[in-house]
């Protein structure tokens, strides 16, 4: 397990903010829940401090929504006073959530922290890649949540994510999402960096639960990594593949 240090209180405030009004409003009016949505309280605090903890010079995330995430990562990054803006993608802040996920960081005074493009991540992604822009450092992705998607995004931040970066992915426990990872461990050669989990005996029910749907090696390797929903992953320093 990573021994992750705590947060910065001025982090965990920011976050404990987020959680406070679970009804978030868009700039039409409409209300979403987060609780159907977003990461928990606990994922995204072992996010802010895997954040804080790697000390990202250019971290990129795939899927805004509510900004939970968002939150976590920028948040920790403003501490660090990393000035680099964290960089978004999300091509349905316009019409799916109507900017409420923007509308959250303006809220909690994070919204320059940020630069968010309003592109699908595999037109954003292969253009970094194509001008040779491969110095990422952290990635975090909670985009879409079909196979196809999930291991195209990984397919691409292998290749814009510098030796030793780490991608992390929320809803650890879709197919998606493990297809996804089952992808940089065995083909890319990624390690599974082992979270601050729940206890032993929810992990070992959780692998049991899964293992038919996930498989076995996903239940016997990365479910007891888990942070609830929240694997992640750290790339290779050598031997990476172009």
């Amino acid at each position: 397990m990573r021994n992750l240090a705590s947060v910065p209180s001025n982090v965990s405030r920011l976050i404990d903010h987020f959680f406070e009004t679970p009804m978030k409003v868009d700039q039409k009016g409409g209300l979403h829940d987060i609780n159907r949505s977003s990461l928990r309280r606990s994922e995204a605090l072992t996010l802010a401090a895997l954040v804080y903890d790697l000390k990202p010079e250019k971290s990129i995330e795939i899927g805004l929504a509510e900004a939970g995430s968002c939150v976590a990562i920028s948040a920790s990054r403003r501490h660090l006073q990393l000035f680099a803006p964290h960089v978004v993608l999300d091509p349905f802040q316009e019409s799916l959530t109507a900017r409420a996920g923007l509308i959250e960081l303006k809220r909690l005074g994070l919204r320059d922290a940020i630069i968010w493009y309003p592109e699908r991540s595999e037109s954003f992604l292969h253009n970094q890649w194509e001008r040779g822009e491969t110095d990422f450092d952290f990635a975090f992705v909670d985009g879409g949540h079909d196979v196809g998607q999930k291991v195209t995004d990984a397919f691409y931040l292998n290749k814009v994510l510098r030796p030793g970066g780490v991608i992390a992915f929320h809803d650890a426990l879709l197919f998606s999402t493990a297809s996804a990872v089952y992808y940089l461990v065995k083909e890319c050669g990624y390690s599974i960096i082992a979270l601050p989990a729940d206890g032993r005996l929810s992990r070992i029910l959780r692998s049991i639960r899964y293992a038919f749907r996930l498989g076995r090696w996903y239940s016997l390797h990365v479910i007891p990594t888990l942070c609830r929903s929240l694997v992640a992953l750290q790339k290779p320093v050598a031997g990476t593949q172009d």
